[in-house]
């Protein structure tokens, strides 16, 4: 489950990078959201591992939170 909601997450701010369009949510961390991942890290200037790491997943919340509805 926690893997579909971060594919949920980088598919909502794919139009905020133009990236992660590719991303199926499907809750498993396959090449796709692996890549996702990197792309996120590449475009914040974090270490590219492709990896969720600690910095990685604050960044993902910290800019869906500013960009999201709710």
């Amino acid at each position: 489950a926690f893997v579909g909601i971060i594919q949920v997450i980088l598919r909502e701010l794919s139009s905020l990078y133009d990236l992660f369009s590719n991303v199926e949510v499907n809750g498993i961390y396959d090449t796709a959201t692996e890549n996702a991942i990197r792309e996120l890290q590449r475009a914040s200037g974090l270490k590219i591992t492709g990896e969720l790491d600690k910095p990685t997943y604050k960044r993902l919340l910290n800019d869906f939170y500013a960009h999201s509805y709710f």
